[in-house]
This record gives C-alpha cells, sequence and structure tokens, in this order.
C-alpha cells in the first residue's frame, strides 16, 4: 500500500530530474543571447553555432554528474539506465561540438583560444571511440570492421579493464581545455554574467568529480558488505548474497 501511495510522488520526481538536465543547457543561452543580441539577432547560422556550443558543454558537464551516479537519481532510474544516458548524451554533445567549432571558425576564424578548444574536443571525440570500441556492447561493436578491431586488439591481451578506465579518465583533461576556451572567449571575457554561469556550471561538475573519484570511496569503506552465500541457479545463472557488517541495509530498489 505505501509503495502504491509513492509511486506517483516517484514519477514525479523523475519527470523534475529529466526536466532539468534537458533544459539545462538553457541558462547559459540565454545568458550568451543576452550579453550580445546584436551577434545573434537575425543571423541564424551563428545562433545555431551558440545554441550548439551552450548545450554541448553543459552536456559535457552533466557526464560527469552523470558518472558520479549520485544517489537521489540512481534510486530512481537505476545505474544501468544512468550509464545508457552518460553513453548516448556524450556523443550527442561531441556531435554539438563539432557543429559549433565549425560554425565559428567559418565566421569568425581561428585563434589560439579556438585552437585549445579544438584540442579539447580532439581528447573527447578519442575517448570516446576507444569507449564505444573497448568499453561497452552496443550495436557498433557488432559492426564487421569495427568487431574485427575489437576481437583483434582482445587477442592481445596487454590492455586490461582498468586500463580503458585510466584513459576514459583522459576527459578531464578535456574538459580543462574546454573550461579555458570557454572563459577565456569574447562573450565570458565582455559579461560577468556569462563567465560567471560558465563558471558555475564547471564547479558543479567538478564537485561531483571530486566526490566520485575521492569522497564517496572513504564513505563506502564504512558500509561493507560481506558474501555469505553463493548458489548457482542454472548454466547461467548465480546468486549472491550479502551481510552488511554493521547491520545497515542498503536503501536500494531493484
Amino acid at each position: 500500500m505505501e509503495q502504491r501511495l509513492n509511486a506517483p510522488w516517484e514519477a514525479t520526481k523523475k519527470i523534475f530530474y529529466k526536466i532539468c538536465y534537458f533544459l539545462s543547457p538553457i541558462v547559459p543561452i540565454v545568458a550568451l543571447y543576452q550579453a550580445n543580441p546584436d551577434r545573434y539577432v537575425g543571423n541564424l547560422i551563428v545562433t545555431f553555432a551558440m545554441i550548439a556550443g551552450a548545450t554541448a558543454y553543459t552536456w559535457l558537464i552533466l557526464q560527469f554528474v552523470l558518472s558520479a551516479r549520485p544517489k537521489r537519481a540512481e534510486i530512481h532510474f537505476g545505474m544501468d539506465k544512468l550509464y545508457r544516458v552518460h553513453g548516448v548524451m556524450g556523443v550527442i554533445a561531441i556531435i554539438s561540438i563539432l557543429l559549433h567549432q565549425t560554425v565559428y571558425e567559418e565566421q569568425f576564424g581561428e585563434t589560439w583560444i579556438t585552437t585549445v578548444g579544438t584540442v579539447g574536443m580532439g581528447i573527447f571525440i578519442g575517448v570516446g571511440g576507444i569507449t564505444i570500441l573497448l568499453m561497452v556492447n552496443s550495436f557498433i561493436t557488432k559492426i564487421f570492421p569495427i568487431n574485427w578491431v575489437r576481437k583483434t586488439i582482445e587477442s592481445f591481451k596487454i590492455f586490461k579493464y582498468e586500463h580503458y578506465i585510466l584513459i576514459h579518465n583522459l576527459t578531464v583533461v578535456g574538459l580543462i581545455l574546454m573550461v579555458t576556451h570557454v572563459l577565456l572567449s569574447s562573450s565570458a571575457q565582455n559579461s560577468n554574467f556569462v563567465f560567471a554561469v560558465f563558471l558555475g556550471y564547471f564547479v558543479l561538475g567538478a564537485v561531483f568529480y571530486v566526490y566520485h573519484k575521492f569522497i564517496k570511496y572513504r564513505i563506502l569503506e564504512k558500509k561493507w558488505y560481506v558474501v555469505n552465500d553463493v548458489t548457482q541457479e542454472s548454466n547461467n545463472m548465480w546468486c549472491l548474497k550479502f551481510e552488511p557488517e554493521k547491520g545497515e541495509i542498503i536503501k536500494y530498489k531493484p
């Protein structure tokens, strides 16, 4: 009965989280437009590129939030769904970066600031490609040439999954370059509000990254579980039973 009563409220929270996520680029988009409306009024190509860039920046920042698996979100969506969104939105963000970079360089030329952004974009593309090729199973990896490359690399048995994780963490370098590109752009330099918005989003992603990589492990060390039974239910199914050392049951739903 209690679960039925809570179901509408839980559904509402899930919708709220989704709305916040997909509308998150609106704040930097509005900030950029208000800072320099003359650049965008009547110029649909530049406006489109600005929206693509702000969206890419926001969703790449939120990649670090998703990878931290915030408890409030994971309880409602599940870790598997969070990682699926993490993968799909990463690809969408990279495509948005490409659109933004291509249009802006054609319109305003290339500078060392755009070069910094290009290097950061290259890191994201490289890491994303390696992740899709070697770290996830999807329809893309079933395509013959890609599957052959993956099997060939795996046959050498040189790299372990931990090595791929280290490569994946190079996205932090890409993030730093991207933030440098954004904060040194003319839009951020000429508007304190734009600068504050971009910096605020970066701080959000950095906080979640530090929490996930360092603080969370310290917290989990106080919640050890012990495997007290392992049963083979069928040829490809095993049942593992865990018991908390301190009697605290994990509060998650299947």
